[in-house]
């Protein structure tokens, strides 16, 4: 019996010391795991997790319990973003990886954006990331409507965002329209508006990653 409690002991010890990499953790873009605290947690252990989404950006109220009057959401941190000096922006609150200058692919239809997206790597683009190919993709819908802060217009961009060469236009998302395949949401620059455009169709793309 000696034997089996230190057995049981030792691989207690080993479970504790397992990295916080190999953990689950939340990987939703767009939201934050809160804990039964009340305070931001990215550790799937959390007791009672909820999901909770990020602040609009809203700040202006215009009537009682309106988005601007509530706030409600993850606050956003202070920094928002990182500019990493490699040609990539991390997001603070998502932890997603951007191209830092979006507007190097431009004007292609859906799935050549795609292809385009997944080539990208280090060396490419004035890329010094590291990174290699399929690392990059084309973000989803819930992604790249991550980046929007709907109290802004022309661009809908957090105020002081690094990024440069922004377009103000519709962006294609990895996300295919339910019923209307053929179709895929985009995201509207200037104001955040989300709208279906034809794959076949011309439009522009913002790369992402996932941070390393």
């Amino acid at each position: 019996m000696k034997n089996v409690g230190v057995a049981i002991l030792g691989t207690l010890a080993m479970l504790m010391s397992i990295e916080p990499s190999m953990r689950a953790r939340n990987a939703t873009a767009g939201t934050v795991q809160i804990g039964s605290d009340g305070t931001a947690d990215t550790d799937a252990r959390v007791a009672n997790p909820v999901m909770r989404p990020i602040r609009t950006g809203q700040t202006n109220s215009f009537d009682k319990t309106d988005d601007g009057d509530l706030k409600n959401g993850t606050e956003w941190p202070n920094p928002r973003f990182t500019d990493n000096d490699d040609g990539t922006v991390t997001d603070n609150i998502t932890g997603l990886v951007w191209l830092k200058d979006p507007y190097i692919y431009r004007h292609k239809n859906w799935s050549r954006s795609l292809v385009k997206c997944r080539k990208m790597r280090h060396g490419k683009k004035n890329l010094t990331d590291g990174s290699v190919e399929g690392d990059w993709r084309m973000p989803n819908l819930r992604e790249l409507q991550s980046l929007i802060d709907y109290g802004q217009y022309d661009p809908a961009l957090p105020p002081r965002h690094p990024f440069i060469n922004v377009d103000i236009g519709h962006y294609f998302t990895s996300t295919i329209m339910a019923g209307r395949t053929q179709d895929v949401w985009t995201v509207r620059i200037l104001d955040g508006a989300v709208v279906s455009n034809n794959k076949s169709g011309s439009g522009k793309v913002w790369p992402v990653r996932d941070a390393r």
